[in-house]
């Protein structure tokens, strides 16, 4: 049997040496040819499945839900709308804007009323959109309370309403933390916060009761008070009429 060695070139340009068995025609080189084949074809059946379990995994993650926002060490849960996250947590969106009279966007067309404004980098200008959004935070949640309070207990007395919820809050600690943000074409942010308190719900919830209350301590109030004024005019009226 007379082996001979034959230089054969891949279709990636490499070349390889193979030994021919001339008695029965096979070569080492075919067989070598049919397993980079396999392997390149076994290879790209291991990329669409990859593929397909990726493209489930997107459409089970937009459909959901919930999210979770990286904070911090943990991980916290947001939902897709404003409201309470559970007994502790409440979850609001809170928008923010640059200073447009101060500045304008640099690397961008110059506005035409742009006297006395400055350039600023678009990463300075979102910094910017971030921190009055923070400014915004706590005042917002204050009276996202104040809404909620008046949505439950149908009270119309802002001035009521008001200073329930800030005895209610007081003493409080509340650290609003920001767990997503969003950048609109102005470059305005768009800013998920957690406001987070132990038994944050049943606080505004106790505040709710202390709402009606003091509304219906103060309706009483009112009623005795005209009745005594009714009482008062009638005796007067009466003793005039006797006389």
């Amino acid at each position: 049997m007379k082996k001979t060695t034959k230089k054969l070139y891949g279709s990636y340009g490499l070349s390889i040496t193979g030994i021919t068995n001339k008695s029965s025609g096979v070569g080492l080189a075919n067989r070598s040819k049919n397993g980079y084949k396999s392997l390149f074809s076994n290879k790209l059946v291991a990329i669409k499945w990859m593929l397909l379990v990726a493209s489930v995994l997107v459409m089970v993650l937009s459909c959901s839900k919930t999210a979770s926002g990286r904070l911090g060490r943990g991980t916290k849960t947001i939902i897709s709308n404003e409201g309470w996250v559970n007994a502790n947590t409440y979850q609001m969106v809170v928008y923010g804007q640059w200073n447009r009279d101060a500045y304008y966007v640099e690397g961008e067309k110059k506005p035409k009323a742009a006297f006395g404004k400055k350039p600023k980098p678009l990463y300075g200008l979102r910094e910017d959109a971030k921190i009055a959004a923070k400014v915004k935070a706590m005042r917002n949640f204050k009276e996202k309370m104040v809404a909620y309070v008046k949505s439950a207990t149908k009270v119309e007395n802002s001035e009521l309403l008001n200073d329930v919820i800030e005895t209610s809050l007081r003493g409080v600690i509340i650290a609003p933390q920001a767990v997503k943000e969003e950048y609109s074409k102005q470059h305005d942010a768009s800013v998920t916060y957690l406001f987070e308190a132990n038994d944050l719900k049943r606080i505004v919830d106790d505040a709710i009761r202390e709402t009606l209350r003091r509304f219906n301590e103060g309706s009483e109030t009112v009623t005795a008070k005209e009745d005594k004024t009714k009482t008062a005019s009638s005796f007067e009226t009466n003793s005039k009429s006797s006389n």
